[in-house]
């Protein structure tokens, strides 16, 4: 069982039949980040050391095999019918932060320059033949240039996280440290407005809201501070 997560997670209890007319709530956006948040702290309380494993690789699903599946619990689901959905980099974003309350960071007062580059996931190529050799259909060659063009968005956010990180370590923690949705984690991303102009490329674009890029923040924050403890060396 390959967990890409391309899996969006329902977060919903199942309704009987003879409920199904009954209406469901559809989670705002402040009720999703708090969701996901205490999805975040949930998980890494169950499965530390595999949410560990998950961002300090950047989100490679495949090097977990079957056991990533564990990172997908159902006790961490609310007890309600509110209906959501999780993305890959949103999850690494709230189990990142889960990481960060529960484990700290250490950034070197000497600052992350002297840190190697962080890896990521690169998307594989697409296939236009099975593996007999057989031409695929027009729509699963379609299907996987969209999920390309994810996790190629992915990616974007995420060394856009790691630029600011690096320039700016403290001000991208007090982002983390600020409550979801308040004028302060607003304010916080504000601070960092001078930097973001230097970590995209002309012309490039990320889609960026409060959510991808606290994710974003926290994920970067993680691994270097792992990498610096690790003596310098990338995660």
């Amino acid at each position: 069982m390959k967990l890409r997560l391309s899996l969006a997670l329902i977060l919903a209890t199942a309704l009987p039949v003879s409920a199904s007319a009954r209406p469901v709530t559809v989670l705002s956006k402040e009720e999703g980040r708090r969701v996901l948040a205490f999805m975040g702290e949930c998980v890494v309380k169950r499965e530390h050391d595999l949410a560990r494993s998950l961002v300090l690789s950047g989100g490679d699903w495949g090097q977990l095999d079957r056991s990533g599946k564990r990172l997908i619990q159902g006790e961490c689901l609310p007890k309600s019918s509110m209906v959501s959905v999780m993305s890959n980099d949103t999850m690494l974003g709230s189990l990142a932060e889960a990481l960060i309350k529960t484990d700290g960071t250490a950034l070197p007062a000497a600052g992350l320059a002297q840190i190697a580059p962080l890896a990521y996931v690169e998307p594989t190529p697409v296939r236009t033949t099975d593996k007999a050799g057989k031409p695929l259909a027009q729509d699963r060659i379609e299907s996987q240039q969209r999920g390309i063009a994810k996790k190629v968005l992915a990616n974007t956010r995420l060394r856009f996280g790691e630029c600011i990180v690096r320039r700016e370590p403290v001000l991208s923690r007090a982002v983390i440290d600020t409550a979801i949705e308040t004028d302060a984690e607003l304010t916080a991303i504000k601070a960092l407005a001078p930097v973001m102009s230097q970590c995209l490329a002309p012309g490039e674009t990320a889609g960026f809201d409060r959510e991808t890029l606290r994710g974003a923040f926290a994920v970067a924050l993680y691994r270097l501070s792992h990498a610096a403890t690790s003596n310098g060396a990338s995660s």
